[in-house]
């Protein structure tokens, strides 16, 4: 198995189940989530496979419903858990490092005396412990959303339910006194 069939062909990055989700774009091609969400962030209303060029409706933000996640690469992913080392094309150094700067990974080569020299860079894990608790914060306020909404619905619900009643007693009472004058005016 190629390892390049485990990696986006975008960033470079491996395939995971938390960051960079394969996710398959209408045409058949597939790139992680992250670059995903940059090219619909990019375009906004459109986006245009990186590839074969194809142009698509953009899903706003949910393009989990409209790009569904590659389950056969996880598969592969899943099969091999090895932790894939990735090297510096120029120095051949492990790139254990993140330049800030330009989002990208870099050995300490390209960091400290190389074209990143001057960046601001951290740590690859703690980027990736920055991100996953970036994304647990979003999940959290994700959910306090929904709940919010779904009270919200609720109470319209209610309020709506609350004005029909109200309606209907509004109209029972019209329909008394007309009634009342009808009635009124046959016995005249």
């Amino acid at each position: 198995m190629d390892t390049d069939e485990l990696t986006c062909l975008i960033c470079y990055d491996p395939y995971d189940t938390e960051f960079r989700i394969p996710r398959m774009i209408p045409c058949g091609h597939t790139i992680c989530s992250h670059c995903v969400f940059n090219l619909i962030h990019t375009y906004r209303t459109y986006f245009q496979c990186p590839f074969d060029k194809k142009i698509f409706n953009s899903p706003n933000d949910d393009f989990s419903a409209l790009l569904p996640t590659n389950f056969a690469l996880l598969s592969l992913l899943g099969k091999k858990k090895q932790k894939k080392v990735f090297n510096c094309l120029t120095h051949q150094r492990k790139m254990e490092l993140f330049c800030k700067d330009c989002s990208y990974r870099v050995c300490i080569e390209c960091a400290f005396q190389g074209s990143h020299q001057g960046h601001k860079i951290d740590l690859l894990d703690s980027i990736l412990k920055e991100a996953k608790n970036k994304m647990n914060e979003i999940e959290e306020i994700i959910q306090k959303i929904e709940r919010q909404h779904e009270e919200i619905e609720n109470k319209k619900e209610n309020l709506l339910e609350l004005k029909k009643h109200e309606l209907n007693l509004l109209i029972d009472i019209k329909l008394g006194k007309f009634t009342e004058i009808l009635e009124g005016r046959s016995k005249n």
